[in-house]
């Protein structure tokens, strides 16, 4: 879509600005498909909360879900009812989703998924491994939902996507 560039450049921002301030480097937006009028946006939330599902994806979805169901948004009952169903929008995220995101993402029906970069560009300047996971093993999950899901899932790569998790370890990882 001709607003891609410009809704991925929006999540760059967002997402410079929640490192800037402790965050990860994680951010989406939610926007409407045809006209690119953001709905909702978020960055991650999870060092600032302690909530691990504080997620940029799971917050934005929160915040698009009550705007739709408080303005009564319309649906054709095959997604939910309203603040369930995203359809008719995209969302706009910094790189490939966690399965938990990819999984909320896909269940909320959106039009498309845009993502900026992946896993394997960003690995060098960031890691989030965890106890039972390393990040190879969650990017194996999500590539498996990806694979079989229905959700149109593009890859709009972006010059500045980069300078998130660049700016991240320059701050919380100094050499």
């Amino acid at each position: 879509m001709s607003h891609d560039r410009d809704l991925i450049q929006r999540v760059i921002q967002l997402a410079t600005e929640n490192v800037r301030q402790g965050g990860r480097p994680f951010a989406c937006v939610i926007a409407e498909s045809r006209s690119g009028e953001i709905l909702a946006e978020a960055a991650n939330a999870v060092a600032q909360t302690g909530d691990p599902t504080a997620h940029a994806e799971m917050l934005a979805i929160r915040q698009a879900s009550q705007t739709l169901r408080t303005a009564n948004q319309p649906v054709d009952g095959t997604n939910g009812t309203a603040g369930e169903d995203m359809a008719g929008y995209t969302f706009y995220i910094l790189t490939v989703p966690c399965t938990m995101c990819m999984t909320a993402m896909e269940y909320s029906g959106p039009d498309r998924l845009v993502y900026a970069t992946t896993r394997k560009e960003y690995a060098e300047f960031y890691r989030d491994d965890r106890r039972h996971f390393a990040m190879e093993t969650l990017t194996a999950a999500t590539e498996l939902i990806i694979a079989q899901s229905k959700l149109p899932v593009e890859h709009c790569p972006h010059p500045e996507s980069l300078a998130v998790y660049r700016l991240w370890q320059e701050l919380n990882d100094p050499q």
